[in-house]
C-alpha cells in the first residue's frame, strides 16, 4: 500500500443476522450506489453504517435503544427466536488496514451481551505481520500476554500485566469491555504498555491509534432522511455543523456558510440555480430568535423585479434538493455522506446537477446513495453500482451480475434501462 494514494475510508462493511440481513457484505468505494426494489434491504444496509456510527459516537447501549433493542436489531429465525447480529467493518488508511468485528448474543426479554470482539491490523511495511486482539466474554484470549511482563505506573508502583488485566475485569462491574466504546479502551491501553519493547514501537499502540482513527471516521458519517414539511417553518439557532439527519439545523448551517464566505457556498448557490429555473440566490434572515431560509426568484422574460420567498412557499422537491446539496457541500465534508432515495419529489431534469454534485463530493469524502431512479443511475459510474435484492426474505448485495454488466459495456442497455426492465441483479459468488 502506498500511503500517498490511500484516502482514509471505510472500504467494507458486513453484517449477519441484522434485521433483514442474514449475511451480506458491502464493498464501498468513494461513491457507492445501492439499487434495488422496495423491501430489498437497502435501508438496512444503510443502517449498518448508521449503527456503527451511533456506537462510535454514543456507545453500544444507546445505539441498541435507538433501534428498539435486540428484538428489532436481531434477525427473527423460523422458530421465532431472535438471533443476535454480527457486524464488522474494514478501514483503510496510510497506516494499513484495520478490521473490526463484534457479535452480540440475544438473551431473554430482549436483553443482550457482547459475545466476542476481534480487531486485526495489517501494517503497511513490507513483510509485516498481522496483529490481532480477540476478546471473548470480556477476557483477552489473544494475544497471550507473558505473565511476567511488568511496568511501573504513575504512582511508582510496579505491577504485572496479568494482575492489571484481572483488576480491569474485576472493576468492570460485570460489563463487557468494548473496544469501540467512546473512550479509549482500558484493555488496549494495557496492551500498549505490555506489548512494548525498548527498540520497537508497540503493536498495541499502533493498533490502538488505527482503531481511534477508524472510530473517528465512523463517528463522522452523516445519514440524511429529508422530510420537507419539517423544514418549511423558521428554525431556531442550532449547531452550525454537521447537518442533522433531518436537516433541522439547515438554516443555521446556511447562515454560517454565508457569513464565513464558505468556498462551497457559491457552488451550492449555482447548483440550485441550475437545477431550479428562476432561483438565483439564497439568504438567511432573522425573525426574533428564529432563522428563515429564503430563495430569490427571478422573473425570466419579465420586467418584474426579483422576489424573495421563504421555504413555506417552495415545493417539496426544491426544499429536498436544497437540503441534500447542503449536505454534500458541507465543509469539512463528513467522512461519508449517505442519502436515501434522493430523487423523491425532484424533477428528472435536476438529476444532472445532483449526480455531478455527488461525484464532486466523493472527492472530499465517501458518498453512499440508495436510489430507485433510472435517471440518476444512468448518470453515475456503473462501477459504483451495487445491486440489492431480497431472496427468501434475506438481503443480498453485490456488484452488477456479469451478464448485465456486459450488456452495459456493449451499449446494449443502460443500467437504468436494465433496472426498469428486469431489475439489477448482484453477481453470483465467484463471478
Amino acid at each position: 500500500m502506498d500511503d500517498r494514494n490511500v484516502q482514509p475510508s471505510i472500504s467494507r462493511v458486513w453484517a449477519k443476522n441484522f434485521r433483514s440481513i442474514e449475511h451480506a457484505e458491502l464493498e464501498l468505494g468513494q461513491l457507492t450506489v445501492l439499487v434495488g426494489p422496495n423491501a430489498s434491504g437497502k435501508s438496512n444496509l444503510l443502517d449498518v453504517l448508521g449503527f456503527l456510527s451511533d456506537v462510535a459516537c454514543d456507545g453500544l447501549e444507546t445505539a441498541m435503544n435507538r433501534r428498539g433493542g435486540m428484538n428489532s436489531v436481531g434477525r427473527r429465525m423460523p422458530d421465532g427466536k431472535i438471533s443476535g447480529p454480527e457486524i464488522g467493518f474494514e478501514y483503510e488508511s496510510s497506516e494499513g488496514k484495520l478490521e473490526y468485528v463484534f457479535a452480540l448474543n440475544a438473551r431473554r426479554g430482549g436483553e443482550y451481551r457482547v459475545k466476542h470482539e476481534t480487531v486485526r491490523h495489517l501494517h503497511i511495511e513490507p513483510n509485516s505481520l498481522q496483529s490481532e486482539i480477540v476478546i471473548n466474554n470480556g477476557r483477552i484470549t489473544k494475544p497471550r500476554l507473558r505473565r511476567d511482563v511488568r511496568f511501573t505506573g504513575e504512582d511508582g508502583q510496579t505491577t504485572s500485566a496479568a494482575k492489571m488485566i484481572n483488576e480491569i475485569i474485576a472493576n468492570s462491574g460485570g460489563k463487557e469491555l468494548q473496544l469501540i466504546s467512546p473512550e479509549p479502551s482500558p484493555v488496549l491501553t494495557l496492551l500498549s504498555i505490555s506489548l512494548s519493547s525498548p527498540d520497537k514501537e508497540s503493536l498495541g499502540i499502533r493498533l490502538h491509534h488505527s482503531l481511534h482513527l477508524a472510530r473517528d471516521c465512523l463517528a463522522k458519517i452523516g445519514l440524511y432522511h429529508i422530510f420537507p414539511n419539517s423544514l418549511r417553518e423558521p428554525q431556531k439557532a442550532a449547531d452550525s455543523y454537521p447537518l442533522t439527519v433531518g436537516g433541522e439545523n439547515l438554516a443555521t448551517i446556511l447562515r454560517d456558510m454565508i457569513q464565513k464566505k464558505s468556498r462551497f457556498f457559491p457552488e451550492l448557490r449555482d447548483a440550485m440555480s441550475t437545477a431550479v429555473p428562476g432561483v438565483s440566490d439564497i439568504r438567511v434572515t432573522s425573525a426574533g430568535s428564529y432563522f428563515v431560509v429564503e430563495l430569490k426568484h427571478d422573473r425570466v422574460g419579465s420586467n418584474e423585479k426579483s422576489s424573495w420567498f421563504d421555504l413555506s412557499h417552495e415545493s417539496d422537491g426544491t426544499i429536498r434538493l436544497l437540503a441534500m446539496l447542503t449536505a454534500l457541500f458541507q465543509d469539512p465534508a463528513p467522512s461519508m455522506t449517505c442519502l436515501e432515495e434522493p430523487e423523491l419529489a425532484i424533477h428528472p431534469g435536476a438529476m444532472a446537477v445532483l449526480s455531478d454534485t455527488m461525484e464532486e463530493a466523493a472527492l472530499r469524502g465517501q458518498v453512499l446513495v440508495a436510489t430507485h431512479s433510472p435517471d440518476l443511475i444512468d448518470r453515475l459510474p456503473v462501477e459504483s453500482i451495487r445491486a440489492v435484492t431480497a431472496e427468501d426474505g434475506s438481503t443480498k448485495v453485490g456488484n452488477i451480475a456479469n451478464h448485465q454488466l456486459k450488456s452495459v459495456k456493449e451499449d446494449l442497455f443502460s443500467p437504468g434501462e436494465l433496472h426498469s426492465m428486469e431489475g439489477l441483479q448482484p453477481a453470483a459468488i465467484g463471478e
